[in-house]
């Protein structure tokens, strides 16, 4: 017997979430940064790039997911007698700006944490590289959302 859940986040934690129930989208995400690095990190590449890569992404991912969930952004959720009640008008226009926000707190997150790794992988223009990575990858995501309507 199929089960029906409505399951609710907050918006701001929507291009984080997404990829849990579509979950060729973290695939996509993880291949995409990884092709970028590779192409542009050309003196790094191997194992060494592809797995820094990956762990400052789930990395980036959790710190995000935890980040966007706080109280330091509207949920777009209505709440009332202590319990949350449904999505509110706002909801669908913040959890479109939370790909926004995920590409900032992303591209900063793994920067920093791609920072630790960059003088014994010769990482140079680490930081050029890192926006470039997460446009490609946010995107695509993007796109796909916009394809399956959020």
């Amino acid at each position: 017997m199929p089960m029906l859940a409505n399951i609710i986040f907050p918006a701001p934690s929507a291009a984080y979430v997404v990829s849990i129930f579509l979950p060729f989208l973290a695939i996509w995400t993880l291949g995409s940064e990884v092709g970028v690095f590779w192409l542009l990190q050309q003196q790094s590449r191997g194992k060494g790039l592809v797995a820094a890569v990956i762990a400052a992404n789930i990395v980036s991912w959790l710190c995000g997911l935890v980040l966007t969930s706080s109280k330091l952004f509207p949920s777009g959720l209505v709440t009332g007698q202590g319990h949350i009640l449904t999505q509110g008008p706002d909801w669908h226009r913040l959890a479109y700006l939370s790909f926004g926000l995920a590409f900032g707190i992303s591209s900063a997150l793994e920067y920093g944490a791609l920072l630790f790794v960059a003088g014994r992988l010769k990482l140079r223009r680490l930081l050029w590289t890192v926006v470039a990575a997460n446009a490609v990858s946010y995107s695509g995501i993007v796109l796909c959302m916009l394809v399956v309507r959020l």
